[in-house]
């Protein structure tokens, strides 16, 4: 995950829970309606500010007056509530009010996505829109609706909806289950955009180093470069490895791989989501897709990025579209985080080869806790590790010394996996830990 986008979300949260809950922006403080309030200024119609990811967003929605990217003291702001939305006619500013001299009156947001549990990073709208999403970003940063809607087949074909949708004020992530069929399935399918928006924003976030289980966003500059793709050819079409592979040479500037790591990964990520539906109607189903493109395409795309000349090249290449359907459907049943509770605890991905000693961090730092949230191991405990007893004999994970000391039998070959508990303020909380294991 883009460390500053987490950075910046903690330090967000605590302004915004230490500035109260007044009904004025004025002397510096941040107007923070409760959880689904939906203020009014003066009377006036109250306007709904909606934020979502793949699925809802439990965030803090602020109005970006100087441009700057980050929530300022004295900026319009609101969190949302459970299903994304927010009351806010936030401090006084509604959308088609004048904004301050030179201010850029952005709608932005980055939290915790209600499909995943993982959080979602530096997400924009233009002046004007009353929703923000990874779509929103996208038109934000190629500054034309109907360029953004053509290029991801949104006029015509299986991804069209309808003239009348204004992706600036549609809520997907709240409209799946809308009883309109058609609204319902415009919902469905800008929501399988805002997901491949997601992981392609995660494959072109600038710190790679990070282990796959960490943060689900990324930073900004994955959003320009597709963008950016968009403005020059007049496509998204995630599916062609040509459009994936420009995307990631807009930003090989910094990661300086050779061309054939970015050809393999390009190719990985666009058979990967020719798997992936035009149309995705529940959080579930996202989770299972999120948590294979996490634990499968991402990790193996990760591996060829690690050294050149790699046997992973070659390796990586050969996995086919079926593989990948395989990833999907392992993941498909997979438990959701319940965003919004006090202590939620998010899976992780470890590669095991013979033996190997976890630190609890590795498992905690991306665990959730508290409102506002924070995100980390401090403050959390590791009490229990278990193994499911359908890898008994096959894989071995025991709490020693504070550590978890893992080993695999030598004819075991695949994936496994074995769920923690952890305390956190005298609440428990449990997650899987997904394990590659590969032979030495």
């Amino acid at each position: 995950m883009n460390k500053l986008g987490l950075s910046a979300l903690v330090s967000a949260f605590a302004l915004l829970s230490g500035c109260g809950g007044g009904s004025g922006s004025s002397g510096g403080s941040v107007n923070v309606p409760p959880t689904g309030s939906t203020p009014s200024p003066g009377g006036s119609s109250a306007t709904i500010f909606q934020a979502s990811g793949a699925g809802p967003l439990v965030a803090p929605i602020y109005f970006d007056a100087n441009g700057n990217g980050v929530i300022d003291a004295g900026e319009p702001a609101a969190f949302t509530d459970a299903t994304g939305a927010a009351g806010a006619s936030v401090a006084g500013y509604l959308p088609n009010q004048n904004p301050p001299s030179g201010a850029t009156m952005r709608l932005r947001t980055f939290g915790a996505d209600s499909s995943t549990g993982f959080i979602v990073s530096e997400l924009s709208a233009p002046r004007g829109a009353t929703v923000v999403s990874p779509v929103t970003t996208i038109i934000d940063l190629a500054g034309d609706q109907t360029a953004v809607r053509r290029a991801f087949g949104m006029l015509s074909g299986p991804s069209a909806i309808r003239e009348t949708t204004d992706l600036l004020s549609f809520a997907a992530a709240q409209r799946l289950n809308d009883p309109d069929s058609a609204t319902a399935q415009d919902a469905a399918r800008i929501t399988a955009i805002n997901f491949r928006i997601i992981a392609l924003m995660q494959l072109l976030s600038r710190y790679q180093g990070d282990p796959v289980d960490v943060g689900s966003g990324a930073g900004p500059e994955g959003a320009q470069y597709i963008a950016s793709v968009i403005q020059e050819t007049g496509s998204a079409d995630f599916s062609d490895a040509g459009f994936v592979l420009r995307t990631l040479q807009k930003g090989n500037a910094i990661f300086r791989y050779q061309p054939e790591q970015l050809d393999v990964a390009a190719e990985a990520f666009a058979k990967f989501m020719r798997s992936v539906p035009t149309s995705m109607s529940s959080l579930q189903e996202i989770n299972g897709y999120h948590l294979a493109f996490r634990f499968f395409v991402l990790a193996n795309i990760r591996s060829v990025y690690a050294g050149y000349p790699s046997p992973e090249l070659a390796r990586v290449r050969a996995l086919t579209e079926a593989d990948w359907r395989a990833a999907v459907a392992r993941f498909a049943d997979a438990l959701r985080p319940v965003v919004g509770s006090r202590v939620y605890a998010l899976p992780d991905y470890v590669e095991l080869r013979g033996t190997r000693v976890l630190s609890p961090a590795t498992l905690l730092r991306n665990d959730v806790s508290g409102f506002p949230y924070s995100v980390g191991g401090s403050g959390k405990t590791l009490t229990g590790v278990t193994v499911d007893p359908r890898f008994f004999g096959q894989v071995h994970a025991r709490l020693e010394g504070g550590n978890i000391e893992l080993y695999s039998s030598s004819s075991f070959n695949g994936y496994a996996y074995f769920d923690y508990t952890a305390l956190s303020g005298g609440t428990e909380t449990s997650a899987r830990v997904y394990l590659q294991v590969r032979q030495p």
